[in-house]
């Protein structure tokens, strides 16, 4: 009769040609789902956090968690305080499955916390660079619209001047001609008189457009100075 010793060598003879295989342990079920739970959870990432602005300075952190409870399993709400403990009227809302963001961030219409509309954006993440480039894109178009719309009035500003030049030139040109088809004798009689006229005509016109007197129209006026 063999004695507990040999029983166990000869155990261990028999495990060894039957190939030594050995049941697996517990541990190797707990690494399996070990991605499933990284997966789900990123704690060194902020695309599963929301900020939560507008709080009333009541709300409790129960009553966050109880509102965002229905768009996915709420991991932690983080109420900023102040040093007294005092509300500072917004939050972070950190949840377990990144998926529930989406879910948050459709639903802006929904969010009213203790009879209260609160704004809800997300933190950080691909959602968050996304919604900024969106508003900087916004911004940078209405700054180039505005731009433009000053240069188009500045155009039609000039037209405008260059316009009413030109309608009084035609005036000034009109009455001209009918003085001097009243008075076609002191024309002809005087054409010295009819080409002052003219030259007086011109540097008026001339003042009318911003510039200074013609030369020999004037007698030492300041303008010409």
């Amino acid at each position: 009769m063999m004695n507990p010793m040999q029983q166990q060598q000869m155990m261990q003879q028999m495990m060894q040609q039957m190939g030594g295989s050995t049941p697996a342990t517990p541990s190797s079920d707990k690494n399996k789902n070990a991605p499933t739970a990284a997966k789900l959870k990123k704690p060194d990432d902020k695309s599963n956090i929301v900020f939560v602005g507008g709080l009333r300075k009541s709300t409790t952190e129960d009553k966050v968690a109880g509102h965002f409870s229905k768009f996915g399993q709420v991991d932690s709400v983080d109420i900023k305080r102040l040093p007294d403990g005092t509300s500072r009227g917004f939050a972070f809302v950190k949840f377990v499955e990144v998926d529930s963001i989406p879910r948050v961030l459709e639903a802006q219409s929904s969010h009213m916390i203790d009879n209260k509309w609160v704004a809800v954006k997300p933190h950080g993440g691909v959602a968050l660079t996304e919604d900024k480039n969106r508003e900087r894109a916004k911004e940078a178009a209405e700054l180039a619209r505005q731009k433009q719309k000053k240069d188009d009035s500045k155009v039609e500003s000039a037209e405008d001047y260059d316009e009413k030049w030109s309608e009084n030139y035609l005036q000034a040109a009109a009455n001209m001609s009918t003085n001097s088809e009243d008075k076609p004798d002191e024309s002809q009689a005087n054409p010295v008189a009819a080409m002052g006229a003219m030259m007086q005509m011109m540097g008026m016109m001339q003042m009318m457009s911003g510039g200074g007197c013609m030369p020999g129209m004037c007698n030492g006026c300041s303008g010409c100075g």
